[in-house]
């Protein structure tokens, strides 16, 4: 599966993740940017476009599960952030 924790043209600006090759990340957006909130929780990443695309390029080996996102979410109360294991 392609995900943005391996593509190359995955890139993070401010607080949305873009496309370095332009192509719409999300439907939701005007821009077809994903939100950077994506990547904290560590959801896959894994849309669509990326799964089609002809420029994916992998920049290294899939990223597993628990090194990805650095926000925990809990069932009960707010959400925490928690350093990754080093």
């Amino acid at each position: 599966m392609k995900t943005l924790y391996e593509c190359e043209h995955a890139r993070v600006c401010g607080e949305r993740i873009r496309c370095r090759k332009g192509y719409l990340l999300s439907p939701l957006s005007r821009n077809g940017s994903l939100d950077i909130q994506d990547l904290a929780e560590g959801k896959p990443l894994a849309s669509d476009t990326c799964q089609q695309c002809g420029d994916f390029k992998r920049m290294g080996p899939p990223l597993p599960e628990e090194e990805r996102g650095w926000i925990v979410i809990r069932n009960t109360g707010p959400a925490t952030i928690d350093k990754q294991p080093q």
